[in-house]
């Protein structure tokens, strides 16, 4: 993606680098095209969404764990009391 050849305009008062010289507008515009590119965004947004499913699921299997060796103990407790 090119950067426009208009003045460089950003919310993050980046736009005074540009006063600072030729090594100030090639940060300038390096600044507005990252400001402006949003390739990376679905993947960051997809990673924290697999990071919070992955610990609501492991809190969820702790908590079924316990429910499974409560029922295992019930059963294994009612056959030694038949036996």
């Amino acid at each position: 993606m090119a950067p426009s050849s208009g003045p460089v305009v950003l919310c993050l008062g980046v736009s005074s680098i540009s006063s600072a010289g030729s090594g100030g507008k090639k940060m300038a515009r390096l600044v507005a095209i990252l400001w402006k590119d949003q390739n990376g965004e679905d993947l960051t947004e997809y990673a924290l969404l697999l990071v919070f499913l992955s610990f609501a699921a492991v809190s969820a299997m702790n908590s079924l764990a316990g429910g499974i060796r409560a029922a295992f103990s019930n059963a294994a407790s009612s056959l030694n009391a038949a036996t």
